[in-house]
Order: C-alpha cells, then structure tokens, then sequence
C-alpha cells in the first residue's frame, strides 16, 4: 500500500510540473483554457483509476488469503454440469483459491492476464458471482472445488 502512495504522490506532482507548463502556455499564450482544465481531468482520471484498481486487486487477494488461510483446493472429478465451467476455467478457480494473482496464475497456466481476466469473468458470469471469494465459496459449495486439507 505503501508503493501505491508514493507512485502515486510521485505522478501528481510530477503531473503537475506538466499541467503548470500546460498552463503556462494555453492560458497566456493560447488563451485555451478548456485545454488546460481537461488535462488536469484526464490526469487525476487516470492516476484515480490506476491506483484504484491497484489497489482493489491487493484487497481482495488479501481478502482470498484470510478466507481460506493455508487451504489446498484441487478440482473434483465429475464436476456438475450446472455450471458448465469449462476444465480451464475450473483450473483457474483452483488457483484463485490458492490465493494467486491474475499475472501469477497467467505464468502458470502459460497465458496472458488478459486470457485469466476473461476466464474469471465467464467463471463469475457462470457461478453467478462478482468477486472472488464468492466463486471460491460457489465452486467449494457446488462441488466443483474440493479443499484438499480436509
């Protein structure tokens, strides 16, 4: 968390060393306001986002972890075709519950994050969830997922 701040304290300011040179020359020279006012906009924008979704992902791994602290989850055979959760995406619930990130999880399955990101949404999507946590309790509850330490 702490990271976060300081990359993010470091590109305000650094934004706004920018915007005051922006300023500078669209308001005096240019006299272009309306410029000037959405660069500050697009900025704090997209430094909200960035840090935002940064820190939201480093929550809810948290999240994963303090629910299911120290489990091993492996998928069960025959899984229930309610779902229809296909073997890879069953593969990536197995390592969601293992508390891995999206980047972790890529190197390991040998896909892109982009490729996890889309398993986790139809996975969501099918299991009729919208976090983490939720598709582990889904998938354990189902049957899809079994703790291993059990």
């Amino acid at each position: 968390m702490t990271r976060i701040i300081i990359i993010c304290a470091s590109v305000i300011v650094i934004g706004a060393f920018i915007l005051a040179a922006m300023r500078y020359h669209l308001v005096l020279v240019s006299g272009r306001s309306d410029l000037y006012v959405g660069g500050v906009a697009a900025l704090f924008l997209a430094v909200g986002l960035w840090a935002g979704r940064t820190y939201m992902a480093e929550r809810e791994q948290a999240e994963v972890q303090e629910s299911f602290p120290d489990a091993s989850f492996a998928p069960v055979s025959g899984i229930p075709s309610v779902h229809e959760l296909t073997q890879r995406e069953v593969e990536v619930l197995v390592l969601m519950a293992a508390g891995k990130t999206n980047k972790e999880i890529a190197d390991e399955l040998f896909v892109s994050a982009n490729t996890v990101k889309t398993h986790a949404s139809n996975i969501f999507s099918k299991l009729g969830v919208s976090r983490r946590v939720q598709a582990i309790q889904r998938g354990i509850d189902s049957g899809i997922i079994a703790r291993m330490d059990e």
